[in-house]
This record gives C-alpha cells, sequence and structure tokens, in this order.
C-alpha cells in the first residue's frame, strides 16, 4: 500500500514525511561514497559536478518508487522482476558513464 498511496500519506501525515525526508537523505549519504568512487575509477564521467551526481541520486529515488507503483498487488520478487529492474537502473545511469 505504501508506494500505492504515497502522496496521499506524505500529504495527510507530516511526521511520517518528515521521516520519509530524514530516511531519503541517509539513503543518498550512503551513496555518495559508491557514485563518487564510481567517479574516481573513471566508470561515471568525471565531468560530472555535486548537483549532478545529487540528480541522479534524486532520479534513482524516483525511478525506485515509480517501478514499485506499476507493480500489480500480487507481485513476488523473482529473477525476472529483478532483471527488469536492473535494466532500468542501467538506462538510468548509462547517459552518465563514461564507458
Amino acid at each position: 500500500f505504501f508506494f500505492k498511496d504515497f502522496v496521499e500519506i506524505r500529504r495527510h501525515y507530516p511526521e511520517l514525511s518528515k521521516r520519509i525526508d530524514k530516511e531519503n537523505a541517509k539513503r543518498k549519504q550512503q551513496m555518495l561514497p559508491v557514485l563518487k568512487a564510481l567517479q574516481k575509477s573513471e566508470v561515471l564521467r568525471s565531468d560530472l559536478d555535486d548537483e549532478d551526481i545529487d540528480y541522479i541520486m534524486e532520479l534513482s529515488g524516483a525511478m525506485r518508487t515509480m517501478f514499485f507503483v506499476q507493480l500489480p498487488e500480487s507481485f513476488k520478487l523473482n529473477a525476472a522482476l529483478k532483471k527488469k529492474y536492473v535494466d532500468y537502473v542501467n538506462r538510468l545511469l548509462k547517459p552518465y558513464l563514461s564507458i
């Protein structure tokens, strides 16, 4: 239900909305060193600045949310679904890769 009613939950439960924002900020702080390491190892383009990196993290979160919103209620996490999600992530990152 969470992804399905995400907007409604955020509108009607401000404390929960703050907690979601806090968790998202925490997730971004965990993801930042990974993206910086990928940039340092020349997997991600070297011309990306901090705003670009932040945008990639925001876009990734939006894509993740929308991916799960679109799933039917009876979905089961299986190999095909995992492959589809990885494909979405790869396509998201492709424009930012240096290789």
